[in-house]
């Protein structure tokens, strides 16, 4: 046993050293955006677009020296190479992460590769007659230079992805909940296994403390369970792995449910050797991977990382200025009306709750009189509310009050789908009430929602009504993808606007 501890203390200290831990204090105002946007999987999409690249240049440079008709022949043999090398990367692992955040696992192993292709390549030249009709000094450069285009493409990402590491700027961190049999051998299975340059262990937590504490030497017991929250919310924790028997006195759906609601991604691991209960005890549903012996099941993974984090990005930018665009002269005629209608200013901006349970300023068009719309104790709009300005009231019952709320989108602090924001003091007082409501957090608010689409909008003057309407949050945000957000707003632009519970 005290071997097998020395061999985790070494790991730790040297992965350590190699990822600059005294960088966290940069994360302390939330997940940066590059950590969120950039994940292993953009990484490796980003490698495979530079692989191509360096081929279509290897053309163009061949082109330039060699002026040949790229006949039948010649698109078939572009074809073949491209295919057939991208294919081998695949398959001896050259896209994994763990191959492209080391030296020796991708720009210098390349080296080794790139002899081989060119034997290859070679041999089948050689061997089939159709393709000596291609010229062989155009086939030879096109080679030389894809190759040599892709190890310089190769160094330089590795290199950045490196640096990246050293600043905290890329990378997954990870939380362990456990300190037993289970969280050791996880633990010693992501410290030697070559993926733990991209993921590295920030800490432990566990309620059972004390007596536990020699058991991982070398590495940070940082708190209980509940203090899991403080440091995914600072942004220090994107992933948490629940590595806890599974006999153990909390079950696995308590702790799910205890964690779900914080934006961190979250998995469960056990030791399938000495595993004492049934698959039962297994949660269903979810991606299984594996961690050389010990398996991970993703039990929650967030719909704002990665390649999702950038067309939800591009979405809400492109549309909201083409909104911003076509909307304009409204804006102005609404402006001019609310000023005509009522003394005060034309927006309205009300504190509430954004990603990760941020305050933010959202914007809406002033629909209440001026001393009632701000400098009263919050509370929700009810149907004939007098406060509500005659003007106020058909902006309401349009919903066209939220359209300043592009503004927000622009800014960043909002979508165009999401959760819609509640007002801080109504989170705050329903959070008490319903359990997991705090996962409507989890990803930025929208202007329109899966909830607003299917009838739940206005006040919430019942428990019942606010329940379905985190109940129908959550769905979204669970079984988020473009089409599904393609789909509220076509809903949302064909009748979503006016509803009758708007008021």
């Amino acid at each position: 046993m005290s071997d097998s501890l020395d061999v985790v203390q070494d790991g730790i200290s040297e992965f350590r050293e190699a990822a600059r831990a005294p960088t966290m204090p940069r994360m302390h105002n939330g997940l940066s955006t590059t950590r969120r946007v950039v994940s292993a999987s953009v990484i490796v999409g980003l490698q495979v677009g530079l692989d191509v690249l360096a081929m279509v240049l290897a053309i163009i440079v061949a082109d330039h020296y060699h002026h040949v008709g790229h006949g039948s022949a010649t698109v078939l043999w572009m074809l073949f190479f491209s295919g057939s090398l991208l294919l081998a990367l695949w398959h001896f692992g050259f896209y994994r992460i763990s191959r492209l955040t080391q030296w020796s696992g991708s720009p210098f192993a390349f080296l080794l590769f790139m002899p081989a292709s060119i034997v290859v390549m070679s041999l089948v030249y050689l061997a089939v007659p159709e393709s000596q009709v291609v010229e062989p000094g155009w086939l030879s450069m096109v080679v030389a230079v894809s190759l040599a285009s892709m190890w310089l493409g190769r160094f330089l990402l590795t290199w950045v992805i490196r640096a990246g590491l050293r600043r905290g700027l890329l990378g997954e961190s990870v939380a362990v909940v456990g300190t037993g049999a289970v969280a050791r051998k996880f633990i010693e299975q992501l410290l030697s296994h070559p993926q733990d340059q991209w993921c590295y262990l920030v800490g432990v937590f566990d309620d059972r403390t004390e007596h536990r504490r020699a058991v991982f030497p070398g590495v940070s017991l940082l708190g209980r369970i509940d203090d899991i929250e403080r440091y995914v919310r600072d942004g220090m924790v994107q992933h948490i792995v629940i590595a806890l028997p599974l006999d153990a006195s909390i079950s696995v759906d308590d702790l799910r449910r205890k964690l779900a609601s914080m934006p961190a991604s979250l998995s469960l691991t056990w030791d399938p050797v000495r595993a004492v209960v049934g698959p039962s005890a297994i949660p269903s549903g979810g991606n299984l991977s594996l961690l050389q012996e010990m398996p991970l099941l993703k039990l929650k993974e967030l719909p704002t990382f990665g390649w999702a984090a950038i067309a939800k990005w591009f979405e809400d930018r492109l549309l909201a200025v083409f909104a911003l665009l076509l909307l304009a002269p409204l804006f102005v005629v609404i402006a001019i009306l609310i000023k005509l209608d009522s003394p005060g200013p034309v927006l309205f901006r009300q504190r509430r709750y954004g990603f990760n349970k941020r305050p933010i300023m959202v914007y809406k068009f002033r629909t209440m009189h001026h001393d009632s719309a701000g400098n009263q104790r919050f509370r929700q709009a009810t149907k004939h509310d007098k406060r509500v300005t005659r003007l106020g009231r058909l902006l309401r019952k349009t919903s066209l009050d939220e359209l300043p709320q592009l503004f927000n989108v622009l800014e960043g602090k909002m979508s165009l789908v999401g959760p819609r924001p509640h007002p801080v003091e109504l989170d705050d007082h329903f959070k008490r009430l319903i359990e997991g409501l705090d996962e409507r957090h989890c990803v930025k608010p929208g202007i329109t929602g899966w909830a607003q689409i299917n009838g739940f909008r206005g006040e919430t003057d019942t428990l019942e009504k606010m329940e379905a309407r985190i109940a129908y949050d959550i769905t979204y945000i669970e079984n988020w993808s473009l089409w599904l957000d393609i789909k509220i707003l076509m809903r949302t632009a064909v009748g979503g606007w006016v509803d009758d519970n708007a008021y």
